[in-house]
């Protein structure tokens, strides 16, 4: 197979851009498509866990009130210590005192978080004293709320798993007066 000689002049050409390119220039047009690449992939990268929740000043707390509506949300269990027991509940209270703020305040006092079943028995309970519970104070969103991981534990070998439906909550001001009181049903699936 024979080339014309325009044929060859233009395959000359075509080498002779390619030759014209020095590795400087290659260098910069990579760099440039770099830079392209990074500023438009980027920013569509995300972390995919749970948003850091701030925590809240420790000289917020308030001893000289106490709280007059308990709030509590509970999240589905989850597999704490890989096990295969789902043993470890992310629990969130929120204390109020409708005379001194319509907002979630942190007062100081004790936590009593008690599991129940169907039957309304007492599985396990938890009491969180006032110092350790102004270690779980915590905001989001300028919102005041204490964050609790109580963990469950594991059965004894022979004992069946717990079957908790609901979870009682108490908590006593260190101010004094009655206790409040929340009662709410436990979601059975998901993820914190």
């Amino acid at each position: 197979m024979s080339i014309s000689g325009k044929q060859a002049r233009s395959r000359f050409a075509v080498l002779r851009f390619r030759a014209a390119i020095t590795p400087a220039e290659v260098l910069a047009r990579l760099m440039i498509l770099g830079f392209v690449l990074f500023v438009t992939v980027l920013p569509g990268c995300r972390s995919t866990g749970p948003r850091p929740v701030q925590m809240a000043r420790p000289e917020a707390v308030r001893s000289d009130i106490r709280a007059d509506t308990l709030s509590v949300v509970a999240f589905a269990p989850y597999d704490g210590d890989a096990d295969g027991f789902k043993e470890t509940y992310l629990v969130e209270a929120f204390l109020a005192n409708s005379a001194v703020s319509p907002q979630a305040l942190a007062i100081d006092g004790t936590f009593e978080f008690s599991l129940l079943d169907a039957d309304d028995r007492v599985l396990y309970t938890w009491r969180i004293e006032a110092h350790d519970a102004r270690r779980a104070l915590a905001t989001r969103n300028t919102v005041t709320m204490y964050r609790f991981l109580l963990t469950l534990p594991r059965p004894q070998h022979g004992q069946p798993e717990p079957k908790p439906e609901r979870l009682f909550s108490r908590f006593t001001s260190t101010a004094g007066g009655a206790p409040v009181q929340s009662l709410i049903g436990l979601p059975l699936f998901g993820f914190p």
